[in-house]
């Protein structure tokens, strides 16, 4: 999002000129196009251009005392969420209500308290996400109060949608058939947020536990650490999530490896897996060595695995037994060209991605073998306000 203070003329300005009159709400579009060449363990596989990201925001001030933020991904799902009631394609549709300079309610669909700068960041700006913030939909419908004790200590307290829609539509893969309906899918969460040597430091924790269905439960806990200071913006995150059901379906994924292994005489369907638990840590540095250019080097280690066993093969043996089942290696450089440093809303970029994919036995029992996936990736960011 851009700041609503930038001085760079918005498409309306230029259009309306002397005549154009102040607004308070501002309209920014995201896009973002790619090239991509990809190779399986060095071996080239295909080259294709893609329309990786499109978007678009409004957001501004209603009332001294309330706003709104409105935004839309145009790449997203435009089915409409029978729980929520809104098309998946609207990422936020939220209202703040700020009643006093240290208390600030919002109320509608908007982020979860996640941690993490990754996660968080404007997501045209990432070039790559890490496993689990690719796997993740951090937007749902519910309400969050902010107090901010000093203007560099905040507390967040929230409870929203655990799931966005119903269990069937929103696990990758098929509900296990003992799995009940939950009647309050819910999810209660806690976040903190610091700044500190002169806000050059950020600190940013955070920690959730909601309700699935019956019996299955979720735990995030979450964590980014943020140092920006002239030309170095550097982070590492945290994260952690504990599943009664496989949202991200990573694991979930490995049954159907072992179902196509099988050929015809498939013993059980592809499944979703139940107490599964992912962990993910990111380090990333960028530097601005000139004006016009910015290069960053990202790393990101994650694992995969379940902590109870469950499900059955053949109503005799385990699917998924208790155990560590994938690592996966994420290493990136990139470097970004910036023809308009005064603005920095365009930016042309070449990247590299080197991604490893290392199976413990019980994943290769599924079925899994390890891998190697590398790309290359020639690529224009451009965030343009319309007005």
């Amino acid at each position: 999002m851009l700041d609503s203070t930038s001085t760079e003329p918005s498409l309306y300005e230029r259009i309306a000129g002397q005549n154009a009159r102040e607004l308070s709400s501002h309209m920014n579009f995201n896009f973002c196009t790619t090239e991509h060449t990809d190779f399986q363990n060095f071996e080239f596989t295909e080259s294709k251009f893609k329309i990786r990201r499109m978007r678009w925001e409004i957001y501004g001030d209603i009332a001294p005392t309330l706003s709104f933020h409105f935004r839309q991904n145009l790449n997203g799902s435009f089915e409409l969420s029978g729980m929520e009631n809104i098309n998946n394609s609207i990422e936020m549709a939220f209202v703040r209500w700020k009643p006093t300079e240290k208390v600030e309610l919002m109320i509608g669909k908007q982020f979860l308290n996640v941690s993490g700068y990754e996660c968080w960041v404007n997501g045209v700006d990432v070039r790559e996400f890490s496993d689990f913030n690719d796997y993740f939909n951090p937007c749902r419908a519910g309400v969050t109060a902010n107090f901010h004790f000093t203007p560099d200590q905040m507390l967040g307290l929230q409870l929203a949608n655990s799931i966005p829609n119903t269990l069937d539509k929103y696990l990758p893969y098929s509900v296990p058939t003992s799995i009940e309906k939950s009647k309050a899918p819910l999810i209660a969460g806690a976040q903190w947020i610091g700044y500190f040597a002169n806000k050059a430091l950020m600190l940013q924790y955070s920690a959730s536990f909601g309700n699935m269905a019956k019996n299955k439960n979720q735990l995030m806990l979450t964590g980014g650490n943020v140092w920006k200071k002239g030309p170095v913006t550097a982070y590492l995150d945290f994260m952690y999530s504990r599943e009664g059901l496989d949202t991200k379906g990573l694991v979930s994924q490995l049954s159907d490896l072992t179902t196509a292994a099988e050929g015809n005489a498939q013993p059980w369907a592809p499944v979703s897996a139940q107490n599964v638990e992912y962990f993910t840590t990111i380090a990333n540095i960028d530097y601005r060595v000139h004006k016009n250019w910015n290069v960053f080097v990202k790393g990101a280690f994650e694992t995969a695995g379940v902590y109870e066993s469950n499900g059955l093969k053949n109503n005799q043996e385990v699917l998924f037994p208790k155990g560590l089942y994938k690592r996966t290696w994420n290493g990136q450089l990139c470097a970004e060209y910036i023809p308009m440093p005064e603005r920095d809303n365009l930016r042309f970029y070449a990247h590299l991605l080197y991604k490893k994919y290392n199976y413990t036995s019980l994943g290769k029992q599924l079925g899994a073998a390890n891998n190697d996936m590398q790309r290359i990736t020639l690529g224009l960011v451009y965030t343009i306000p319309v007005f």
